[in-house]
């Protein structure tokens, strides 16, 4: 194999994580989700407050301590000669990093921008990350507020600057639309 890193960007809820680990299992690779590294430091580091700037500046250090964790590990694994699925929020900064990283490595960058039109879907989905013990206080405010611009559907507000490989809708994602992504992402992650 040779290195290449998958990035799976995009909103919350729309499902970056479900297709990261059926691509994970497929291509037989591993994959790094900033939300489960950032799962582990709210378990460990999180205290409920009312004070919205404490919960933002809680949110930030967690979000930023994971974000460097999941970079250095992807590091590690690119310059071991590892494959890699990269799934991200959509967050400029971050995402250029990790276009930087690639170039620094010399590794091939294949971007996957998941987007979802039915915000209906979208909240139903938070609803049940609330029901299952969702800890990221960012997914749980979107259900105590769904107008807010993380709940609405103006989708040029989260472009970032690289032009996507792929450009998902999930809200009508097929089989044979996964079938054609794995096929083309099979050559970019095999020799």
């Amino acid at each position: 194999m040779k290195p290449a890193i998958v990035l799976i960007y995009g909103r919350s809820a729309v499902g970056k994580t479900t297709l990261a680990r059926r691509l994970s299992q497929d291509l037989q690779i591993e994959s790094l989700s900033l939300d489960t590294i950032k799962e582990s430091l709210y378990d460990e580091g999180f205290h409920e407050t009312a004070d919205s700037d404490i919960k933002d500046a809680q949110f930030w250090a967690i979000d930023n301590a994971a974000f460097a964790g999941q970079l250095a590990v992807a590091r590690s694994w690119l310059k071991g000669g590892r494959p890699l699925i990269f799934e991200l929020h959509i967050n400029k900064n971050q995402i250029n990093e990790v276009v930087a990283m690639a170039k620094d490595l010399s590794v091939q960058l294949v971007s996957i921008s998941l987007i979802m039109k039915d915000d209906n879907v979208r909240l139903r989905r938070h609803n049940l990350r609330l029901e299952n013990g969702e800890r990221d206080p960012r997914h749980r405010d979107v259900l105590k507020k769904p107008n807010s611009s993380e709940g609405k559907s103006d989708h040029s507000a989260y472009r970032t600057d690289i032009q996507p490989d792929f450009i998902l809708s999930m809200d009508d994602f097929s089989d044979d639309d996964y079938k054609k992504v794995l096929e083309q992402l099979k050559s970019a992650t095999r020799q």
